[in-house]
C-alpha cells in the first residue's frame, strides 16, 4: 500500500514555484495519487540549494521504499533531480540536518530522476519522509508524486486515489 495515500498522509515543502497553483505544481500534489506535469510540485529554490519535499504519513509505520520521479511518463526531460537524499524521521525538525533525520537513501552524484524511480532500503520506522534536493539540470526540481511503501500493512487509503485514472497501485504485492 502507498502510505503516502493515506486519509491522514499531509504534505509540506520548503518552497513553492509562484504563480502557477491552484492551476498546478501545489505542494499538495505531492501525493494527490494522480500523475501529470500538470499535477506536480516545483520549488522556488535554484539549482545548488537545498530544496525539498515530504509527506507526513500521521503516525509511525515501517517502510523500506519510497518512489519519485520528475514526470511519471517521461516526457519532460527538465527539472530532474540529480543530487539528493531520502531522509526519514519520527520526530519532525524542519532542518533536514537536524539528528532527527536519518539519511536512507544517498543518490550524491547519481543518475537524473526523470521517470518515476523506486528506491530501495533497509527497512526503517518513520513518520516523516523526505526528499532534500541540492542539484537537478534546470533551476528548479519538480516532483510528480512522492510514493512510500512497507511491509504488509492493513490500511485502507480511502480519501485519494492511489495512481492516475483512479486504481490502486500495489508494487510486489505491498
Amino acid at each position: 500500500v502507498n502510505l503516502a495515500l493515506l486519509k491522514v498522509a499531509t504534505p509540506n515543502a520548503d518552497s513553492l514555484l509562484g504563480g502557477w497553483c491552484p492551476a498546478r505544481h501545489c505542494t499538495e500534489y505531492l501525493n494527490d495519487g494522480f500523475y501529470n506535469n500538470c499535477r506536480s510540485w516545483i520549488t522556488a529554490k535554484p539549482s545548488g540549494q537545498e530544496a525539498w519535499a515530504e509527506i507526513d504519513m500521521g503516525a509511525v509505520y515501517q517502510i523500506k521504499k519510497v518512489g519519485f520521479g520528475s514526470d511519471h511518463c517521461g516526457n519532460y526531460k527538465d527539472r530532474s533531480a540529480k543530487d539528493f537524499k531520502i531522509l526519514v524521521a519520527i520526530n519532525y525538525s524542519k532542518d533536514s540536518k537536524d539528528n532527527a533525520w536519518k539519511v536512507v537513501y544517498d543518490n550524491k552524484d547519481g543518475d537524473m530522476v526523470n521517470q518515476t524511480t523506486y528506491f530501495d532500503f533497509n527497512p526503517i520506522d518513520a513518520r516523516y519522509v523526505r526528499i532534500s534536493i541540492t542539484k537537478s539540470n534546470q533551476s528548479e526540481v519538480r516532483i510528480d508524486e512522492i510514493e512510500i511503501y512497507g511491509g504488509s500493512l492493513a490500511v485502507d487509503p480511502k480519501s485519494k486515489l492511489a495512481s492516475y485514472w483512479g486504481q490502486i497501485k500495489i508494487l510486489n504485492n505491498e
